[in-house]
């Protein structure tokens, strides 16, 4: 079965901002550390809700919004992590969404940490990303999400694909869960 292709023009940047219900969704799932660096912040979405729930969020992104409190950083070319940070949340752009993956959890190795991927709810199932999955010791969780999310607010008709947080944590010990959220 295919999907079926949405109706509007894609949006500038990739610039499709996660609902705070989606963030909130990871928070009630998973234990995230205290200090956490959003990536892919665009116009802090999961910034606010992390905050809110009493996280420090180093957020970042290549169009930087310093009255949102986002600095200009190409994730992807970064080497540094903030010495505090112990978890990586983002919804990373659909056309680098491997490279973020692959980046995060290399640069949370180091200090045992946890990352947090919005993506495709299917996107686990490519034999070409097995490395992160079945190969990949810090491979932990998989929190689907039951409500689709609509990304275009405003628009008209039902959103057409699934979900899902895609966790790993190099603290993590035996074989992945799934979840479900809301």
């Amino acid at each position: 079965m295919s999907q079926r292709n949405s109706e509007y023009a894609r949006l500038p940047n990739e610039a499709y901002y996660t609902p705070s219900w989606v963030t909130e969704a990871l928070c009630d799932a998973v234990d995230l550390p205290r200090v956490v660096w959003e990536p892919a912040a665009g116009n802090g979405a999961i910034k606010r809700v992390l905050e809110a729930r009493g996280h420090q969020v180093h957020a970042t992104d290549l169009n930087a919004d310093t009255a949102l409190g986002i600095a200009k950083r190409d994730f992807l070319l970064s080497a540094l992590v903030a010495a505090d940070t112990r978890g990586i949340v983002s919804n990373p752009p659909y056309g680098c969404a491997q490279q973020f993956v692959e980046r995060a959890i290399a640069l949370m190795k180091a200090t045992r940490g946890m990352v947090a991927m919005l993506l495709r709810v299917d996107w686990d199932s490519a034999k070409t990303r097995s490395h992160l999955f079945r190969d990949c010791p810090a491979w932990g969780r998989k929190i689907v999400l039951t409500k689709r999310i609509r990304w275009i607010e405003g628009s008209t008709g039902s959103p057409s694909e699934n979900h899902a947080w895609h966790v790993w944590s190099w603290r993590h010990r035996g074989h992945p869960t799934i979840g479900y959220a809301p």
